[in-house]
C-alpha cells in the first residue's frame, strides 16, 4: 500500500471548496475585505473593484468589490465587514444597517454620522 506525503493531503483538503469562492462571499486582502459581485454591480455603487484573483471559482467579471455605496429612504452610507475597524479601532463612525448590503450577516451598511 502507497500513501500521499501530508503535505499532498493538506493540499487536497484545501483546494476544493475553502479556496473557492461564489458572489456574495467576503473577499479581500489582509488590510481589506470585501464581497465578491459582479464589477458592474460594484461599479455602478462607486464601489472599488480588486485585481483579478480575489475571487477564485467565480466568473471572469467577478471580482472583490470594496465598500460600495448603500442607501435607504434618508440616508446613503458604504458596505463594510462589521469588524474591520480603521487605524483608531473603530468599525462605523456612525450606525450599522443590515439588509442594505450583499453577502453575509456581519457585511452591513455603515450610515456614518446617524
Amino acid at each position: 500500500m502507497r500513501f500521499l506525503p501530508p503535505s499532498l493531503v493538506i493540499l487536497a483538503l484545501f483546494s476544493g471548496s475553502v479556496l473557492s469562492k461564489k458572489v456574495g462571499d467576503i473577499c479581500g486582502t489582509d488590510s481589506d475585505k470585501g464581497v465578491c459581485e459582479p464589477t458592474s454591480w460594484c461599479k455602478g455603487r462607486s464601489g472599488t473593484v480588486s485585481q483579478a484573483g480575489l475571487c477564485p471559482g467565480t466568473p471572469s467579471d467577478v471580482r472583490c468589490c470594496y465598500y460600495p455605496k448603500c442607501s435607504s429612504p434618508y440616508q446613503s452610507g458604504y458596505c463594510k465587514p462589521t469588524w474591520e475597524v480603521d487605524g483608531v479601532g473603530v468599525a462605523c463612525w456612525g450606525t450599522f444597517k443590515s439588509g442594505h448590503c450583499p453577502g453575509p450577516n456581519d457585511y452591513k451598511c455603515c450610515y456614518p454620522g446617524a
